[in-house]
C-alpha cells in the first residue's frame, strides 16, 4: 500500500511538472469576466498580512472593485473580510480614491466563501440588491459564483487576472497543479456539505 501511494505521488509529481495537464485543467477552471451593470460590486476577502493590513491579494481585489465602482457599474461597493482590519484597510483605500463613504458597505468575520455569500445576502437583502459584480481570485471564482447564485444573486464574474495557465517552469506548473487540486477539494467538500 505504501509503495503504491509513493508511486502514485511520484507519477503525479512528474505529470504536473512535465505535461500540459495543469494548463489544460486551469483553462477549464477559469471563468471569464462578464462585466454587466449591477446593484453592487462585491469584493471577497483574502485575509490580512502579518502587519494587520490587507494582504497584497486583498488590496488587488479592492482596487479592481473600486475600478468597477468608479466606472459607475453599481451604486454600492461591498467589502467582505475575514478580519475587521481587512475591511477597514480596504475602506481607507476606497475613500482615498474618491469613493463616497455612503456607497461603501463592509462585513467581517467570514471564515469561508459560504459565510461570505450568507453575510452579503443578509446585508443586501434590505437594499433589494439582487445583481452583483463579484470580485475574487481567478481559480476561486467558479465556486464563489455558484455560492452567490445559490444565495439568490444574479452574478457577473469579475475575477482578478491573477492566474496564468501556461506557466514556463516545472516548479510553476507544480504550484499551479497544487492550487487547482486545493480548489477542487474545496468544491468537493462544498458539494458533500450541500452548499453547492
Amino acid at each position: 500500500m505504501c509503495r503504491a501511494l509513493g508511486l502514485f505521488a511520484v507519477v503525479g509529481f512528474l505529470v504536473a511538472a512535465y505535461t500540459p495537464l495543469a494548463g489544460t485543467w486551469c483553462e477549464r477552471a477559469l471563468l471569464g469576466r462578464r462585466i454587466d451593470p449591477a446593484d453592487a460590486v462585491v469584493v471577497l476577502g483574502s485575509g490580512i498580512s502579518p502587519s494587520g493590513l490587507p494582504s497584497p491579494s486583498s488590496e488587488r481585489k479592492a482596487l479592481l472593485g473600486i475600478e468597477l465602482f468608479r466606472k459607475r457599474l453599481a451604486p454600492l461597493l461591498v467589502f467582505v473580510g475575514t478580519e475587521p482590519s481587512e475591511a477597514q484597510g480596504r475602506t481607507r483605500i476606497a475613500l482615498q480614491l474618491g469613493v463616497p463613504a455612503d456607497a461603501i458597505l463592509t462585513s467581517s468575520g467570514a471564515r469561508t466563501t459560504k459565510d461570505e455569500a450568507d453575510l452579503v445576502a443578509t446585508m443586501l437583502k434590505r437594499r433589494r440588491a439582487r445583481r452583483v459584480l463579484l470580485v475574487t481570485g481567478g481559480l476561486h471564482m467558479r465556486r464563489a459564483a455558484q455560492l452567490f447564485t445559490r444565495a439568490g444573486f444574479t452574478v457577473s464574474p469579475a475575477p482578478l487576472e491573477d492566474t496564468f495557465c501556461w506557466e514556463a517552469s516545472a516548479e510553476e506548473r507544480i504550484a499551479l497543479a497544487y492550487q487547482l487540486l486545493r480548489e477542487q477539494l474545496a468544491v468537493s467538500f462544498y458539494r458533500l456539505a450541500g452548499y453547492l
